[in-house]
């Protein structure tokens, strides 16, 4: 054979992308020796993307390695965003140099870093805090596909790089999960997952089996990382809702092993050219982006984390606390260079600290009243179709209703809020959502704050329509309301819960609430009193105005008594000033003189309810069920006999004490 003819064999082989046996001779012809290659590939087996050493190869290795890079660095950032909700982990610098420093982070990046890495304590992070929040797979069940696609991408990418671009470049991608997407352990457990990949003992000349024992320690991690989901799963109803905390990394895993094979698939065919890990690396990442935009959507995360700071069971506006310990700190920080000789300078700088505190109270409530309406009204401008439009408007009226518990401060040192007594500046609130979301739980909160503020101002007529349709509408129970599907198996696991399945409000008990008022304007209304032109000239008005948290609340409503004398509320009066006493002992004989005393009238009921629920929480069960009992027998129509109903199957289903 001659050299024109070897090189055209060579150069023909080159187009189809075959390899020559290096160990293969070329010919006599040629001396034993070895003709160089016209485009310059040296005669080897291709194995990984750098075999290939013409320029043209290297180049385009190096382009589509780049992209890899950005795409896997992106979809770390995207993780880190579903994680935190915030989307520029480390970004944050270089972006304060080109324009205004974005807000602060919600969480540090160090400590949230040192919380993923710590295996021990209350701080840590743990791979089951990615299934519960901001987003819960609970209320999302679609949070369950996208992160286990995006586990999968995780896993998996590092892996294909470490067989396909050799071990030293994996190190990028491993620092990308690590310091990006902020999973320090993974990152690890991949680091030895991709040592195995490229260790001359396990590469098999079956590629894919190396892949397979590759992910052995990510399976080993996974169920390291998730032994304590069984405490997160306790929260959980039932065992399909406590699967959906192990779904999403059997995904991971499946989807692992679906995309190795379709990758080491690839790369053979095109006999391991460049392009074989983007294209996959593209559609992991492209499916959970689509996920989330079509299933879960932006207003979700902003959502969850706006009640996660401003809900009911948020720590950062709202939150009662036990002033006690702080103002005998900064007592002591006060006197720390200066040891009194008397006690009565002690007693001296406490009561200025203390009443300090007490003027500060106000002024700090309405910041934390400001803040939360500037993060609703920015929630409502951008999400205007949200779904969690009626959640914002409630956690935003609820927020201009808040009130300190001033007495309880003063007596006990004990910093409470409290928003049951609503409030002159939510009253547009609450009708921008009556209007906006009325079948919405929340519109029984919104129609009986509202009924309240027309009843103070003398039309009473108007609050008994708005409280009229509150109990009409929402004295069914929960199963029968529109948002609460009934749905079971399979079904279940895919249900998304309804948008106001984490604010626990109970409508049919603000239906009861609403039914016990409109009784007791209905059974006290008297026309003599004029309604709007005179507000302060009607009895019930007045008494709707009065706040029970008030220290003056028993005095305020002798005065409304004394003023109005022999009117059809007078019972009703007495009722509420036995309440309003402070001993038990005497709370509980004058709630039982008003019962005797005003059997006929509309207050009885009122006044053995109370007495139940006095005895309850004073542990005296048998009392109180009893005159709960006592109330059913004797006043079977009163609206406090469905709260006495619901009490008493409370006391029945509670646990019994050991």
């Amino acid at each position: 054979m001659t050299v024109i003819q070897v090189r055209e064999q060579n150069n023909s082989a080159g187009d189809r992308g075959d390899v020559e046996d290096p160990h293969r001779s070329t010919g006599a012809s040629s001396g034993g020796v070895s003709p160089s290659h016209p485009t310059g590939e040296s005669e080897v087996p291709v194995t990984d993307m750098w075999t290939r050493t013409p320029p043209e190869y290297r180049n385009l290795t190096i382009v589509m390695l780049t992209v890899n890079i950005v795409l896997f660095a992106a979809l770390g950032c995207f993780t880190y965003w579903l994680r935190t909700g915030d989307p520029y982990p480390l970004l944050r610098p270089i972006i304060a140099l080109f324009g205004d420093p974005p807000a602060a982070p919600r969480y540090p990046y160090g400590a949230f870093w040192k919380g993923c890495l710590n295996p021990f304590g209350s701080g840590q992070v743990t791979l089951t805090d990615f299934l519960v929040f901001p987003i819960s797979v609970e209320h999302v069940p679609a949070h369950m596909v996208i992160v286990g696609l995006l586990m999968a991408s995780l896993v998996t990418i590092p892996i294909l790089v470490a067989m396909l671009y050799r071990l030293p470049v994996a190190v990028v991608f491993l620092l990308i999960v690590g310091f990006v997407a902020v999973f320090p352990w993974l990152a690890l457990t991949l680091l030895v997952s991709c040592v195995i990949a490229t260790a001359r003992p396990f590469r098999f000349s079956f590629r894919y089996a190396t892949v397979l024992l590759a992910l052995l320690p990510v399976v080993i991690y996974f169920f390291a990382a998730t032994r304590g989901a069984l405490a997160s799963a306790v929260a959980l109803a039932g065992p399909v809702e406590r699967m959906k905390l192990y779904i999403p990394w059997v995904l991971a895993l499946m989807a692992s092993c679906l995309g190795s094979a379709i990758v080491l698939g690839t790369a053979y065919l095109i006999n391991y050219r460049p392009g074989a890990i983007a294209p996959l690396l593209a559609v992991l990442f492209a499916i959970p982006a689509i996920l989330f935009v079509t299933q879960v959507g932006a207003d979700e995360m902003e959502y969850r984390l706006l009640e996660y700071d401003y809900g009911p069971a948020g720590t950062r506006v709202f939150a009662d606390l036990d002033t006690k310990a702080l103002l005998q700190r900064t007592v002591e920080l006060e006197l720390l260079s200066d040891v009194p000789e008397e006690s009565r300078e002690v007693e001296a700088v406490t009561q200025n600290k203390w009443l300090l505190l007490r003027l500060a109270m106000p002024t700090e409530l309405a910041r934390q009243q400001d803040e939360v309406v500037e993060r609703c009204d920015d929630f409502l401008a951008r999400y205007p179709a949200s779904r969690y439009v009626p959640n914002c408007l409630y956690l935003r009226g609820r927020a201009l209703d808040m009130r300190i518990d001033m007495d309880l401060l003063r007596r006990d040192l004990r910093l409470d809020f409290y928003s049951d007594f609503p409030s002159e500046a939510s009253r547009e609130t609450w009708k921008e959502l009556l209007r906006s979301a009325p079948e919405s739980p929340f519109a029984s909160v919104a129609g009986l704050n509202l009924a309240l503020l027309e009843a103070r101002e003398g039309r009473l007529r108007l609050a008994q329509d708005v409280l009229r349709r509150v109990t009409d509408r929402f004295s069914k129970p929960p199963t029968t309301m529109p948002e609460a599907p009934s749905v079971s198996g399979l079904r279940a696991l895919l249900a998304r819960k309804p948008p106001s399945s984490t604010l626990n409000v109970d409508p049919q008990t603000v239906a009861e609430k609403a039914a016990q008022i409109l009784s007791l304007i209905r059974e006290n209304y008297e026309a003599r009193f004029e309604e709007a032109a005179h507000p302060d000239q009607n009895p019930i008005s007045l008494l709707l105005r009065c706040d029970p948290r008030d220290p003056f609340y028993p005095d305020n409503v002798l005065r409304i008594d004394r003023r109005f004398p022999g009117s059809k509320l007078h019972d009703n009066l007495m009722v509420h000033m036995a309440l309003g006493e402070p001993d038990i002992n005497t709370r509980r004989s004058k709630l039982l003189e008003c019962a005797k005393r005003y059997r006929d009238g509309d207050a009885a009921p009122h006044a053995i309810y109370e007495l139940g629920l006095l005895e309850l929480e004073h542990n005296r069960k048998a009392e109180g069920r009893e005159a709960l009992e006592l109330l059913l027998k004797q006043y079977p129509g009163s609206p406090w006999t469905v709260s006495a109903q619901r009490r008493l199957l409370a006391i029945e289903v509670a646990p019994k004490a050991k």
